[in-house]
């Protein structure tokens, strides 16, 4: 009996994700400002394996009760900017009573990793932890 598995709509996204970063990038830094709907965290990749002189790449990914929703890149300027453009769109954004302030901002949980993606140590030495230190996501078969 062969069983086929279907990946999850935030599995695919994360893999996208991984896919459009590159092999051998971390994740640096990432803000959540939240929206009425849901929240939208700007990520910022730095190469943690050679080639270190590759540029950061930043997406902005959009979650709904806690999962993923879609995602996309982030072109220049960058990192500072998005967080700037999505923290005034959530200020702008109509919020029903009770809800949290618009310009709040979270630091998001971390999404466990599917399988297939494995974690990177960092060169320097460092063990590797999912909560202090980066570590850096690779997919298999994504781009090198």
């Amino acid at each position: 009996m062969q069983i086929q598995l279907t990946p999850s709509p935030a599995f695919r996204i994360v893999m996208e994700i991984a896919r459009h970063a590159g092999s051998g990038m971390t994740i640096a830094r990432f803000q959540s400002p939240r929206f009425p709907t849901g929240a939208c965290q700007v990520w910022e990749f730095k190469p943690a394996l050679p080639p270190l002189d590759h540029p950061p790449v930043v997406v902005a990914v959009f979650l709904r009760r806690g999962r993923p929703e879609t995602w996309m890149p982030v072109a220049e300027p960058g990192f500072d900017a998005a967080i700037r453009h999505y923290t005034e769109l959530a200020a702008a954004s109509p919020r029903p009573a009770g809800a949290p302030p618009a310009a709040s901002v979270t630091t998001p949980q971390v999404l466990p990793l599917p399988p297939g993606v494995r974690r990177v140590a960092p060169t320097h030495g460092q063990p590797l932890t999912s909560g202090g230190q980066p570590v850096a996501v690779a997919a298999t078969g994504g781009a090198p």
